[in-house]
């Protein structure tokens, strides 16, 4: 699970190269990742909740990338 979250991480800073991204491990294998600020990120994914929340983002490709990347995270929790 660590190797695709590590992955995952480093496709996003690729995608995000100006922007901060945090991750937070909760029990139960639940992640949540932000990406940008922590009070107003562009991106925030949470595996518990499944929901996913893009601000700043106009490019569907880019949105596909997205998913994509937080897909593998999410099928290994």
């Amino acid at each position: 699970m660590n190797k695709n979250i590590n992955e995952a991480v480093t496709k996003l800073q690729e995608l995000f190269p100006e922007d901060l991204i945090n991750l937070s491990y909760f029990e139960d294998d639940c992640i949540a990742i932000k990406v940008g600020t922590m009070s107003t990120p562009k991106l925030s994914f949470s595996v518990q909740t499944n929901r996913l929340s893009i601000r700043e983002v106009n490019s569907l490709a880019t949105i596909q990338k997205i998913i994509e990347i937080l897909a593998e995270v999410n099928a290994d929790v």
